[in-house]
């Protein structure tokens, strides 16, 4: 993930060398492929203004720790964010450190915060969609309490989850109004 200015740079690089293409998340999506003169002026420019990047190889790599970790929240939610990189290690057979670095400067976040945040987006959809309350989603997500939950997703999100909850009821209540119950 970057941030609206480094995304603006890299945007502004690309505009200078005349290439269309579309920045999104940290990648660069181009429209038409690169002569090899245009990808090494992008280049040379892209690491002037300080930022990596990352060949097919390591694109791969964090194309699949993504993958993973949205997969294990999806289907392991009880596996608590700080162990991620412990499973990817196992999973992916990656060099740590290596991958953290290069993750953390594509992605803008470590692993661990990477998957903090996906698992605080799974939770909104269980809380959204399928009605559960905040005390349920802590037990599947094995946090120690609500409280701890609720500490999280608003470290992450800047609101409660009963922010969320209360989104629900707004929803359901309109839709009983229109008759689409």
């Amino acid at each position: 993930m970057l941030s609206f200015r480094c995304r603006e740079k890299i945007e502004r690089e690309l505009e200078k060398w005349g290439i269309i293409a579309e920045v999104n998340q940290g990648m660069i999506d181009f429209q038409n492929e690169l002569s090899f003169g245009e990808a090494y002026m992008l280049k040379e420019g892209i690491l002037d203004l300080g930022f990596e990047i990352a060949d097919d190889a390591e694109s791969r790599l964090l194309d699949r720790i993504s993958e993973t970790i949205s997969g294990l929240v999806d289907h392991y939610p009880e596996i608590p964010a700080e162990e991620y990189p412990d499973y990817l290690k196992e999973d992916l057979g990656f060099v740590e450190l290596d991958s953290r670095d290069l993750f953390s400067q594509v992605h803008g976040v470590g692993v661990r915060r990477f998957a903090m945040v996906q698992q605080v987006e799974r939770i909104k959809e269980m809380i959204l969609y399928e009605d559960r309350n905040p005390k349920e989603v802590a037990e599947i997500f094995h946090f120690k309490n609500g409280t701890q939950l609720t500490h999280i997703f608003q470290k992450v999100t800047g609101l409660k989850p009963s922010f969320y909850k209360q989104i629900r009821k707004e929803r359901k209540e309109v839709r009983e109004l229109n008759g689409f119950v």
